[in-house]
């Protein structure tokens, strides 16, 4: 008797979404960042208001959608303030983190929000096309090889 009670508790239980599950990795991996770098992590607390971040499934920077299977486009945990002297104001806080997409969060930490929106403000205004290879010319081979 006792083991159905417990499977019908099994399956009451809810199942995680992706999103879910995506956003506790996402947690977990700023913990580790966080005492690495020995600064304030503060998410905890808030770890169901990330989920639904997450799981709203767009950038909050770009409004592109997230793909959840990795990639350039999965979401990220992006500290909006990173650069201070202050350790307090680089924190894991909720007011200080937003969800955007990895790409953006791998090119801003390079260099800065500022630096990347000129390139991609500029890019739209010219109108640029991808980069395309120069044609390498063809050079006959030696008819005769040296010995």
């Amino acid at each position: 008797m006792k083991s159905r009670v417990s499977n019908r508790k099994k399956q009451t239980r809810r199942r995680k979404t992706v999103g879910e599950i995506v956003a506790s990795k996402l947690l977990a991996s700023a913990r580790q960042r966080a005492k690495k770098k020995k600064l304030h992590y503060a998410l905890a607390p808030h770890a169901a208001q990330i989920a639904r971040r997450v799981c709203r499934g767009k950038c909050e920077l770009s409004g592109l959608p997230f793909v959840f299977s990795g990639g350039p486009m999965a979401p990220s945990i992006d500290r909006i303030c990173c650069v201070s002297t202050v350790v307090w104001d680089k924190s894991y806080t909720l007011a200080n983190t937003r969800i955007i997409l990895w790409c953006l969060n791998a090119s801003f930490g390079d260099w800065g929000q500022g630096v990347m929106m000129n390139v991609m403000a500029e890019a739209q205004r010219t109108q640029a096309t991808l980069w395309r290879p120069m044609p390498i010319p063809v050079v006959d081979a030696p008819t005769s090889v040296r010995k």
